[in-house]
């Protein structure tokens, strides 16, 4: 269950970092430091998903992937209209 909360923290505070390092309709880095820490909780949320019951490894560490990939394009420029909402899933 600990390892649980850590995840979901990391998590949230990265979606902080990402807000107050993007502009609000996504896309432009205007605090490129902020999106360096938001990599940083994503880091450290896959870090903690080896400690999740196993039947929820994959898919939290595929979503934690999907996160890191999006900033990693984000703070290269390579896809300028990125945002979180693109990670939502119907």
């Amino acid at each position: 269950m600990a390892a649980g909360r850590r995840v979901v923290a990391a998590a949230a505070l990265a979606a902080k970092e990402y807000g107050l390092g993007v502009t609000p309709g996504g896309g432009q880095v205007v605090l490129p430091e902020e999106v360096a820490e938001a990599k940083l909780f994503i880091q450290q949320a896959r870090f903690d998903v080896p400690a999740l019951p196993a039947a929820v490894r994959p898919s939290a560490d595929r979503g934690l992937a999907q996160l890191a990939n999006l900033l990693d394009r984000l703070s290269t420029g390579s896809h300028p209209r990125t945002r979180w909402s693109m990670l939502r899933t119907p």
